[in-house]
């Protein structure tokens, strides 16, 4: 695999299901359960992969992250839901942001953001949405250093809460 930040290809499906399970155990031995419903991992990266919406991170030859960047919020309701969105249109949403937990700690959550922005912009996008859970601490920090602002939140039909977070977009 060539270093960067490119296109997420259906060869990557095995890698991608073991960065996204090994990042799932993690949170949730933190007590952040974000990422139950998203088994099985490797079929969900493989339909991102084929909509053309997952992206990768590849650092010293190894994927290192991935990230979604679609149109849509994805959880039944939250499209809806009240949030006070302020960022113009046409808005890309991330998603299934993700650093493999071998890796973290080495600015490549920073990195990862930073490239899922810039091609948010580069497809028309003027601001970029996303939803965490309340209770991911280290998410919402990032985040916020990164200049996405809280927006609403939105109490899911399983019972976690998520915070509505966006960043207006001005540059590639």
């Amino acid at each position: 695999m060539t270093d960067g930040f490119q296109p997420a290809a259906a060869e990557q499906a095995d890698e991608l299901e073991r960065v996204y399970r090994a990042a799932a155990v993690h949170m949730n031995e933190q007590g952040i359960p974000q990422w139950l419903a998203l088994a099985p991992y490797r079929e969900r990266a493989l339909r991102d992969i084929a909509a053309g919406d997952l992206f990768v991170l590849v650092r010293g030859g190894e994927l290192a992250g991935a990230a979604a960047v679609n149109r849509s919020l994805e959880v039944a309701g939250a499209d809806t839901a009240a949030a006070e969105w302020k960022g113009a249109p046409p808005f890309g949403v991330l998603h299934r942001f993700c650093i493999d937990p071998r890796l973290q700690g080495q600015g490549l959550g920073r990195e990862l953001l930073r490239s899922a922005e810039a091609l948010a912009f580069e497809r028309g996008c003027r601001s970029l949405r996303l939803m965490v859970l309340d209770n991911n601490r280290f998410a919402l920090g990032l985040y916020a250093k990164a200049g996405f602002a809280p927006r609403g939140q939105f109490l899911t039909d399983f019972g976690c809460t998520f915070v509505f977070m966006e960043k207006e977009l001005s540059h590639a």
